[in-house]
C-alpha cells in the first residue's frame, strides 16, 4: 500500500473509470506519494492544518513499474510516474488535521496494514535476520504460533511479534543499540536507552533510527519495526507475565529462535473481551492442540482467567 493525499473537491471531481492526476506530473514528472509512517509527517510539513483533505490507499501492484522509490530528504518515498487510475484506489477515507495543524494516520488505514510472507520459512527467515547476534533466547509469538503448528500461514498478520525473556535485557539493549527503541503501553510512549524497566512495561518497539520522531501511530506501520515481549522468569521457569502463578520450564516454551508453544501463545488471547479474531484463533487452534496442552491452557485459564469461555471448551 502507498498513500497520497490531496482535497476532496479534487477527488469528487474526477470523472468514474477515469485516472487521478496531480499537478507535479506535469510539473515534476510524476505523483508524490508515501508509505503509511510517512504521510501524516509529509502532511504536517506539506500542508499543515489544511482541511478538506482525503487520502487515498493505493495498491502498487496494479501500477506495476510506474513506482519507483527514490530518496528523498534521507528516506525513500514512493513516486507514481503516470496517472494513476481510478481501480488503483482501494479506499479514500477523510484527513482531517489535528488542533496543532498535524495530522495523523487514520485507524481505518492502519487495520489495513499487514505482515503477510508467503511462507512460514520465510518469517523464520525475516525474524533471523534481525535477531542474528543476539545472545538471549528469542521466539515468534502471536498468531504465528498458531500458524507454525498448522504448517501454514492461516490468516494475515498485522506484525511480527517477538518473545524475549525480561532477564535477557541488558543483552536485548546491546543488540538494538543504534535503533530507535521505545516503550510501547497504553499512556505511556517514549524512548528506551536501556535503563530498567517497570513491571508493567512489557513491550518495546523498534525500528531503523532515521532521527525522525515519529509517533506511534506512524511507528507501529512501519516496515522495519519489530514487537519484543519482554517474558518473566527465575531459575530456568518462564512465568506468566499477568498471573506469575502460571508457570512452565524454559524448554517447554519452543525451541529458542522458533516459534512459542502454542498454548502459550493461545493464553496470551485469552484475557477481556475475546476479540473476533481471537476467536478464530482459537477455534484453528483447538483441534492441533495435544490433550496434554489442553489440560495445561485449561488450568492456566481457570487459575489466570476463570471467566474465559474458552475453559469449557477445552474441558468438552
Amino acid at each position: 500500500m502507498i498513500l497520497h493525499f490531496t482535497t476532496k473537491s479534487a477527488w469528487e471531481a474526477l470523472a468514474p473509470g477515469g485516472s487521478y492526476v496531480a499537478d507535479s506530473l506535469d510539473r515534476e514528472g510524476f505523483i508524490h506519494c508515501s508509505y503509511p509512517h510517512q504521510v501524516a509527517r509529509v502532511a504536517a510539513l506539506a500542508v499543515p492544518g489544511q482541511r478538506d483533505l482525503v487520502l487515498l490507499s493505493i495498491d502498487r501492484a496494479i501500477l506495476g513499474n510506474r513506482v519507483r522509490d527514490e530518496p528523498v530528504g534521507g528516506s525513500r518515498f514512493p513516486h507514481v510516474y503516470g496517472p494513476i487510475p481510478i481501480a488503483a484506489i482501494s479506499s479514500v477515507v477523510d484527513f482531517p488535521p489535528e488542533p496543532d495543524g498535524s495530522f495523523l494516520l487514520p485507524d481505518s488505514i492502519r487495520e489495513q496494514i499487514r505482515v503477510s510472507p508467503d511462507t512460514l520459512d520465510e518469517v523464520l527467515e525475516q525474524t533471523r535476520a534481525v535477531m542474528d547476534g543476539y545472545t538471549g533466547a528469542w521466539w515468534i509469538a502471536g498468531g504465528w504460533a498458531i500458524d507454525a503448528r498448522a504448517g501454514r500461514a492461516i490468516r494475515e498478520h498485522h506484525d511480527v511479534d517477538v518473545a524475549v525473556l525480561r532477564q535477557d535485557l541488558p543483552s536485548l539493549w546491546t543488540h538494538l543499540r543504534g535503533r530507535d527503541v521505545r516503550i510501547a503501553e497504553p499512556n505511556t510512549w517514549r524512548r528506551w536507552r536501556g535503563a530498567p524497566l517497570e513491571p508493567d512495561e512489557a513491550c518495546l518497539w523498534t525500528r531503523v533510527d532515521d532521527g525522525v520522531d515519529l509517533r506511534w501511530q506512524e511507528f507501529s506501520v512501519d516496515p522495519s519495526v519489530v514487537e519484543f515481549l519482554l517474558e518473566p522468569s527465575h531459575a530456568g521457569t518462564w512465568h506468566y507475565r499477568r498471573d506469575p502463578r502460571v508457570s512452565l520450564p524454559l524448554e517447554e516454551l519452543g525451541p529458542p529462535g522458533s516459534f512459542l508453544s502454542l498454548p502459550v501463545a493461545l493464553l496470551y488471547k485469552a484475557p477481556g473481551p475475546i476479540e473476533q479474531r481471537a476467536a478464530n484463533d482459537f477455534e484453528t487452534a483447538l483441534p492441533l492442540l495435544e490433550p496434554e496442552e489442553r489440560d495445561w491452557l485449561a488450568i492456566a485459564l481457570e487459575t489466570a482467567h476463570p471467566t474465559s469461555p474458552w475453559i469449557a471448551q477445552l474441558r468438552s
